[in-house]
């Protein structure tokens, strides 16, 4: 968001940038920095700015763009550089952080016994994108399979670490507390007076 409230960067041409007065531009190339999966034509696409469009600097098309790769979820860091400009040209560069990908997954205080049921229940896979609603839905399969075998007091956590041996990759850490099972003690029966 906060790369979205800076629209473009133009500070590399040390240009003055009148916001009550925007300039038109007419966009001669765009460049594309920080990939390491995706390709650049991909995120060009995605962006929605083409080469011969009109945009204005300072302006909403930026941010419009900027928005646009935000809601991929793919990406920690993306900023928009005017890397030239050429009279009414200028030269674009989207630079981008990718975000982290899993290399793999753990399970903690889970015994041996228990994993081969888990692990059926995981969607996430290697080499996928590790967002927070990624791990919310990790969460969410393993909680549904501890209720369904009576803990209802299970707490969850889900947090990543950066995998020291794959450069932009994370391991996946599910920590399971199933807490005590909840067995049912009495059973109490209201407003019958005909069936035993």
């Amino acid at each position: 968001s906060l790369s979205s409230l800076a629209q473009i960067d133009v500070n590399k041409l040390n240009i003055n940038i009148d916001y009550s007065n925007p300039v038109e531009y007419e966009i001669g190339g765009i460049t594309v920095e920080g990939l390491k999966y995706l390709d650049d034509g991909v995120v060009k696409s995605l962006s929605g700015l083409k080469i011969g469009d009109m945009v204005k600097v300072p302006g909403l098309d930026f941010s419009d763009a900027i928005d646009k790769l935000w809601k991929q979820g793919l990406f920690e860091k993306i900023n928009i550089i005017a890397e030239q400009i050429e009279g009414n040209v200028i030269y674009l560069k989207i630079s981008l952080s990718e975000m982290p990908r899993m290399s793999s997954y753990q399970f903690l205080n889970i015994k041996k016994k228990e994993l081969d049921d888990l692990k059926d229940k995981i969607t996430i896979n290697r080499g996928d994108v590790v967002t927070q609603n990624e791990m919310n839905k990790v969460a969410y399969a393993v909680r549904k399979h501890y209720l369904e075998k009576g803990f209802y007091n299970i707490g969850i956590n889900t947090y990543t670490k950066r995998d020291s041996t794959m450069p932009n990759n994370v391991i996946l850490y599910i920590d399971v507390n199933k807490g005590n099972k909840v067995k049912i003690n009495k059973i109490y029966i209201l407003q019958n007076e005909n069936i035993s």
